[in-house]
């Protein structure tokens, strides 16, 4: 018997687990419909795990996104049919006509279910269950620690089912909720418009603004950004529009001569700040700087309230990896743990173990072991590779691991950009070596190459990925410190300064780096060709970025790798024990 949860937020996705909620596989539903940040129903990922499984699905759990209306589902199923109103994954409304046709139904629950039957008859006997959008992060939160004595779960997003925040004790295997925020007040959604307010798309390019921040410094926008967020008893408050009457009371003062701040949007919050600032990133760094100042204040107040001092972290504000560095340093914190999907895709996953947490039915077992969770693809990419077409593309086989990894050490070390597809694709939002790009971290030439076949901005720092045994020699942290956010790149922290010039490509200009650690055992083609490549450069370390094109999902299948070879996007491309190039 397994469950499945559903994600149905943007970043939609689907999982797939055990009766006891043990990870069998889960996949977001962009890496297959190949749309950025696919929203609706994750029909394809459904589909791709029930074909990689026999067992019987009696449960299907779904981690809810907004306040669920007829309005609402109607969106959502809507996206599943091939219309030119609706493009899939967009999250439109319904187009004309499509309303009239599903007025038999009345409770937004029943319609989405029939729409999941119908899609998937297996599914008919199964029981539908759904849970609320910051408990199913706080059910990510669990899944790092259930077996843990006690944690404080902090779930931080930018809006779910009315709510912006959650935090949980964790105690005895018993999770209490003692916090909940609106979203009305959302550190998530604050950062979000300072993202848009550098024409940058939202839920997308959050990232580019941490980036940013650390070419910024401190300037009025600062102060004025701090004017208007608070922290009241573990509690963020930001001084803005909750209503219509303070909307309408605020605009008719102002028009009328007065300077006031009443009823100022997000939006209208963010020009202010950006109005006292005279250099690109300095917006960028108030809002790093005011999103730091606040979520150490919660944390500050909640580990001293409970005396939790293990934390645990979700939801999408702590994809932001310079707070989570800082969260780390934080006097009151002994270790944090942050969960590798931390954004709504996770949610597909953590609904279920939320589920499964209030029935005290989850396993005693580690819940997830490693990332590497997509389903199967090993039939369609071998014939993939049968399929190439001789007169393009050069393919050499190797016979022995040892000749192939030693060869793709050597490429690198020739300053060539290497492609590695391999085994089952990550779930979350980064490439952890089974669809990445590897590159020679010694040169910043060698970066700038490589941004510009990506079509990346220059202010977004590389990621390192190093063996374990060299972890320390490269990098900063105390030997106390939690390792487990460095499995996954969900934190940064500082490079070594003695070692820092030697590998500048993966040195964000603040002197920090987000490293992956890999072992024979995470990541044995990774931790082989580092090897290799330290025998020839005397460097442990390697350039890891996500393998795709410039503002598409990262890679599910071979034949999307072999399309980015073509657009030159690498030099080479390794499968399985495949060395594929063009001619």
């Amino acid at each position: 018997m397994a469950i499945i949860g559903v994600s149905l937020g943007h970043d939609s996705s689907a999982a797939l687990t055990s009766e006891n909620g043990e990870v069998i596989s889960a996949v977001g539903e962009e890496r297959i419909s190949r749309i950025k940040s696919h929203a609706g129903i994750p029909l394809l990922s459904i589909e791709a795990l029930l074909k990689n499984s026999d067992s019987e699905v009696t449960e299907v759990i779904f981690g809810t996104h907004r306040i669920m209306t007829i309005e609402e589902a109607k969106t959502l199923i809507v996206q599943g049919e091939n219309n030119p109103s609706n493009p899939k994954g967009l999250f439109l409304q319904a187009y004309p006509g499509f309303a009239r046709r599903n007025v038999t139904y009345f409770d937004p629950h029943e319609l989405i279910k029939s729409k999941m039957v119908k899609e998937f008859p297996e599914l008919n006997k199964a029981n539908f269950v759904w849970i609320n959008h910051h408990d199913s992060h706080l059910g990510c939160a669990l899944g790092n620690v259930h077996n843990d004595e006690s944690a404080l779960l902090v779930s931080l997003d930018g809006q779910g089912d009315g709510e912006s925040a959650a935090i949980a004790s964790y105690l005895n295997g018993s999770i209490n909720v003692i916090s909940r925020a609106p979203q009305l007040d959302s550190l998530g959604n604050l950062y979000t418009a300072v993202t848009e307010r550098y024409n940058f798309q939202r839920n997308k390019h959050e990232g580019k603004i941490t980036g940013l921040a650390a070419y910024g410094s401190f300037s009025a926008a600062v102060e004025v950004l701090s004017h208007f967020v608070a922290v009241k008893n573990g509690v963020v408050r930001i001084k803005n529009a909750k209503n219509l009457r303070e909307t309408i009371t605020g605009a008719a003062l102002r028009k009328i001569g007065f300077e006031s701040n009443i009823g100022r949007n997000l939006d209208q919050i963010v020009s202010i700040a950006e109005s006292q600032t005279c250099n690109y990133p300095d917006l960028a760094f108030a809002v790093q700087e005011i999103l730091e100042k606040s979520v150490l204040e919660i944390i500050n107040y909640w580990t001293l309230k409970t005396q939790l001092k293990k934390i645990s972290l979700a939801g999408g504000v702590f994809a932001n990896v310079k707070l989570n560095q800082r969260i780390s340093e934080h006097v009151n914190v002994d270790s944090i743990k942050v969960f590798p999907n931390m954004g709504d895709g996770g949610v597909s996953l953590g609904s279920i173990w939320s589920h499964l947490r209030m029935k005290n039915s989850l396993s005693p077992r580690p819940l997830y072991e490693s990332m590497y969770l997509g389903p199967e693809t090993e039939d369609s990419d071998s014939q993939t590779v049968l399929d190439l077409d001789p007169n393009e593309f050069e393919v050499a086989h190797f016979e022995d691991f040892g000749e192939l990894t030693r060869e793709i050490a050597g490429l690198i070390y020739k300053n060539k950009t290497v492609a590695i597809h391999d085994g089952l694709m990550e779930f979350g939002p980064r490439a952890l070596g089974n669809r990445s790009l590897l590159v020679d971290p010694r040169s910043k030439e060698n970066i700038a190459i490589v941004n510009r076949k990506l079509r990346r901005t220059e202010f977004m720092p590389f990621a390192p990925v190093v063996p374990l045994e060299f972890f320390y020699d490269y990098f900063d942290i105390s030997g106390t410190q939690e390792l487990q956010p460095f499995f996954y790149m969900t934190c940064t922290c500082d490079v070594k300064k003695t070692i820092a010039d030697k590998i500048p490509g993966v040195v964000h200009i603040d002197g920090t780096a987000r490293p992956q650690i890999v072992t024979s055992e995470s990541n044995n083609r990774i931790y082989t060709i580092i090897k290799e490549f330290h025998k020839l450069s005397g460097i442990a370390v390697l350039v890891n970025t996500s393998l795709n094109i410039h503002e598409e999902p990262i890679n599910y299948r071979l034949v999307d790798s072999i399309h980015a070879l073509k657009s030159g996007a690498m030099d080479f491309l390794n499968y399985n024990n495949y060395l594929i190039y063009k001619k």
